[in-house]
């Protein structure tokens, strides 16, 4: 039987995003696996709200800095009265409050880390150097996390990697209904074209230059980003007649993918990106940028099409193509339903179960 454990799951962020409903996931995988889990975050977070709705016990915290002993004293008293066994930092705020809280207050809980995003701007060898000093295991979400972590300073054996997931079931059926009620308020029809971009703000700009190089009559929609002063200044530069829809952080987002006539994900610094998935199991062909996690997820012209990073003209290349071209879309949709069937939660739920169990058989006492 496998150890019963007692867990921390803890976050600074928590707002509507991909990386809120990955933790929110895991938390109610680890729940139905058994587990005692509880979850720290900001009372007025989503996530915090998600919880309580969901009967996981809840910590209220105010992450009010980068050095906040506060935050930490409060994590490791509640970890040593609650016999924590595994405590879970998953935002930057958070992952300095646990190694605080686990070097200056003694918190007695094994402390893991997990990095959703590249490291691209987190310190690099400083940082590497702390996460040696006061973490006992790092999750990296992809390999491409892991080799950056690693050449940060980290040993190859303190990172594992466990691919994000997503819950299958409630993708790739139904929703026609909403989805006609939205592209009717959005005014469009079912002939229009319409590129999809399901992620907060990250390198939008080369989808814009991308865009001026193709067909006016292209529609996109950009969830989870609000009307943006930069991205509108871009837009008049280069003189752009295309229909462009803001629709910022949204609770519901699988409808619109029944609007999308491809998904594009310009950023380069995903770690395993949550709305390739999504596309791939509503069935929208994916084409993103070749950095990050995406080709651990994208064969290029088998289940998806990749592009040279922060290349605008490459971009536009093959998003002409893949709008052009009905039967290679329909081919690359069947194919991205298939791939992704080996990324449902419960993988996600299993590999970080064992990375707790294997960090509680050993772990790092320094």
């Amino acid at each position: 039987m496998t150890r019963r454990l007692r867990i921390l799951e803890i976050t600074a962020a928590g707002d509507t995003a991909g990386a809120t409903q990955s933790i929110l996931n895991l938390t109610l995988g680890l729940r139905d696996r058994g587990h005692r889990v509880w979850m720290a975050s900001r009372a007025e977070s989503l996530i915090h709200g998600f919880m309580r709705d969901e009967g996981v016990p809840t910590l209220p915290v105010v992450f009010r800095g980068g050095l906040d002993l506060g935050a930490a004293r409060q994590v490791a008293s509640f970890a040593r009265e609650n016999n924590i066994d595994i405590v879970n930092a998953h935002a930057s705020r958070d992952r300095h409050v646990t190694l605080y809280a686990k070097k200056i207050f003694r918190m007695p809980s094994r402390l893991i880390h997990t990095r959703r995003n590249l490291p691209l701007m987190s310190g690099g060898w400083v940082q590497g150097r702390l996460y040696a000093w006061g973490v006992d295991r790092l999750i990296a979400v992809s390999q491409a996390v892991k080799d950056a972590l690693v050449g940060s300073g980290l040993p190859q054996d303190r990172v594992s990697v466990v691919r994000n997931g997503i819950v299958l079931e409630r993708y790739g059926h139904g929703f026609e209904e909403e989805a006609g009620a939205i592209r009717d308020s959005l005014g469009l029809s079912e002939r229009d074209r319409v590129v999809g971009v399901v992620s907060r703000l990250k390198d939008h700009h080369i989808l814009l230059e991308a865009l001026a190089r193709l067909d006016p009559d292209i529609c996109v929609v950009f969830l989870g980003v609000r009307p943006n002063e930069n991205l509108e200044r871009l837009r008049r530069a280069l003189g752009l007649k295309n229909r462009i829809f803001y629709r910022g952080f949204l609770d519901e987002v699988r409808p619109y993918y029944r609007l999308f006539t491809i998904s594009v994900l310009p950023s380069v610094i995903e770690g395993f990106s949550r709305s390739i998935l999504e596309s791939m199991a509503m069935g929208v062909p994916v084409i993103a940028s070749d950095a990050g996690g995406n080709p651990e997820a994208i064969e290029d012209g088998v289940n998806g099409v990749l592009f040279p990073p922060r290349d605008p003209v490459a971009l536009a290349q093959r998003m002409e193509r893949l709008l052009g071209d009905e039967d290679l879309r329909r081919g690359l949709a069947e194919r991205g339903r298939e791939r992704v069937r080996h990324f449902d939660v419960s993988r996600t739920v299993e590999g970080t179960e064992r990375v707790y169990l294997d960090v509680m058989g050993g772990g790092n006492d320094e």
